[in-house]
């Protein structure tokens, strides 16, 4: 029977090592925790943590966002942005922000950066307030609110676009359209950090603002890190599966899932093995008797299957195996009641009987054969 082969696993070594980095990618966590001015994570005067923290425990859906991309279902709020150095960086920067609005985003953007409204089509002015201790009212749900505006005041000459509340009849958020997307821009940038979240109204000015801008949106409100300089880099993994790297994945996974299936197993009931291959009696005799035929060497054949049944009489009475034919052909013939001379004359020839031709040979076949039968037949049977 054909041994199977073994199984080759070349493929094995190198499809463990990649699957094992892909594991590892999961459990590397790059994510630095920052204290950078001007954050959702800075606890300073002009830090954003005491809004993000009061807008998490209220239950509203915020998270911090640190990809320059995401999706548009969400509301994302620029909160005191820093430009990056490089203007190659800058203008790339500004551009994917200018993209996701315009494909269908909303940006709440506070800022003291004139260069920044500008890149983004928002001509402003930005001045310093007289009074920043003052306390101005807004009008909203037909409840007189009272915030702090802080020390800087945006003005835009000649806005009448949509807006989210007035003070003095300026807007206290101005509503401009890009594409499908919206810009909101707080006209006082400095009303939600945490020295002045905490006075007046501001911090329900900050929750109601923040049911306003989620209106119509299914996802959360991110508040921007990315442009504070917390960037998460993508891992392996994530590169792996996107695109243009993501068809490459496809394409060597489904090679591995190839090879996987053809060296493999298959799946379902075991197969039986095949059965050996073996003659059956009849074609051995006829080979046998071809042979013999071919030889003529019939006296030969005679002394094997005499000497086989001499060899089975003596040790059914008890003699040795050398012991003389004629004595063990007298000792049978007396203890079954059997013809001695036909015995002694079949057990003791050296050829057939009968004479040396084939026919006599099957005729001395016969007659062993029929010793044998009488002597193992019963008293009764006979």
């Amino acid at each position: 029977m054909e041994e199977p082969k073994p199984l080759n696993l070349w493929w094995a070594a190198p499809a463990a090592i990649f699957l094992v980095l892909l594991l590892l990618t999961l459990f590397v966590d790059e994510t630095r925790t920052h204290t950078e001015v001007g954050t959702s994570f800075d606890p300073g005067n002009s830090g954003y943590r005491a809004a993000y923290l009061l807008l998490e425990q209220l239950g509203y859906p915020v998270r911090r966002l640190r990809r320059l991309e995401g999706t548009t279902q969400e509301v994302r709020w620029l909160l005191s942005p820093r430009m990056r150095e490089r203007e190659k960086a800058q203008e790339h920067d500004l551009a994917s922000l200018r993209h996701w609005v315009e494909r269908g985003g909303r940006l709440l953007l506070a800022t003291e950066n004139a260069a920044l409204l500008n890149a983004l089509g928002i001509h402003a002015t930005l001045q310093k307030d007289a009074n920043p201790d003052r306390i101005d009212e807004v009008a909203l749900d037909g409840r007189k609110l009272h915030l702090k505006g802080g020390t800087v005041v945006l003005h835009l000459n000649g806005f009448h676009g949509p807006r989210w509340l007035s003070v003095d009849d300026k807007p206290l958020v101005s509503i401009h359209s890009r594409g499908a997307g919206e810009i909101w821009v707080l006209h006082y940038p400095e009303m939600f950090t945490n020295q002045l979240v905490r006075q007046s109204d501001n911090a329900v000015v900050l929750c109601r603002l923040a049911e306003t801008t989620l209106a119509g949106r299914s996802g959360k409100i991110a508040i921007d890190e990315y442009f504070h300089g917390m960037r998460d880099r993508p891992g392996v993994f994530e590169l792996l599966f996107t695109p243009p790297v993501l068809w490459i994945t496809l394409l060597g996974l489904g090679l591995l899932a190839l090879l996987v299936w053809h060296n493999l197993p298959r799946f379902g009931v075991l197969r039986p093995l095949p059965p050996r291959t073996r003659r059956s009696k009849e074609e051995f005799l006829d080979a046998m008797g071809t042979l013999l035929h071919r030889k003529g060497d019939y006296g030969h054949a005679y002394q094997v299957v005499r000497d086989a049944l001499v060899r089975e009489l003596a040790a059914q009475l008890g003699f040795p195996g050398d012991t003389d034919p004629a004595v063990i052909a007298a000792a049978a013939a007396q203890r079954r009641q059997l013809n001695q001379d036909q015995l002694c004359l079949y057990l003791t020839a050296k050829k057939p009987p009968g004479g040396t031709g084939p026919q006599a040979f099957v005729r001395a076949l016969a007659e062993l054969e029929a010793i044998r039968d009488d002597f193992y037949a019963l008293p009764h049977a006979r």
